[in-house]
């Protein structure tokens, strides 16, 4: 049932829409791309040994 999916809440997801040349079909196509932003690097950190 419906009330029984749970759905993951999307973070630090971007839409990148843009319009590209196709050589193929020789026209202009739309191309969707979606973008996720990494976690950011830690540094400064000793590892344990």
């Amino acid at each position: 049932m419906k009330k029984d999916i749970e759905i993951p809440v999307a973070k630090d997801v971007h839409v990148a829409v843009i319009r590209e040349w196709n050589d193929g079909f020789l026209s202009k196509d739309w191309n969707v791309y979606l973008l996720t932003t990494p976690p950011p690097k830690v540094r400064g950190l000793l590892p344990n040994a």
